[in-house]
């Protein structure tokens, strides 16, 4: 899937979303659309299609914020962090080290 909100197209919007939900699916079992539940420490819920949408261009969003930040070598702080850790947990990803992320792109 492209990480990329402009190239971003609705057959990659729905490829993420099947993924997300058989993770959801595999990690707290078959609950009904609305259904809250805890990933991490964050209260999330099953997500229907338009919510993921939106919910997966926040995380993108984030992410190339995140990731812009540590190209310009800014500090991140500990808001955006937790902005991070919680845009992926609704996503039923757990967010990776930021730094460790980017890492190997910035060499």
């Amino acid at each position: 899937m492209k990480l990329n909100l402009d190239e971003m197209t609705a057959a990659d919007v729905d490829a993420a979303y099947e993924s997300y939900l058989e993770r959801f699916k595999s990690l707290f079992g078959d609950k009904a659309e609305g259904t809250f539940v805890k990933f991490g420490h964050t209260l999330v819920q099953r997500l229907g299609r338009a919510d993921f949408e939106a919910r997966l261009r926040n995380y993108v969003e984030v992410r190339t914020r995140c990731r812009s930040m540590l190209e310009s070598g800014s500090t991140i702080s500990d808001a955006v962090t937790l902005d991070f850790e919680e845009a992926a947990a609704w996503l039923v990803l757990k967010a990776p080290n930021l730094l460790d992320m980017f890492s190997g792109e910035m060499g």
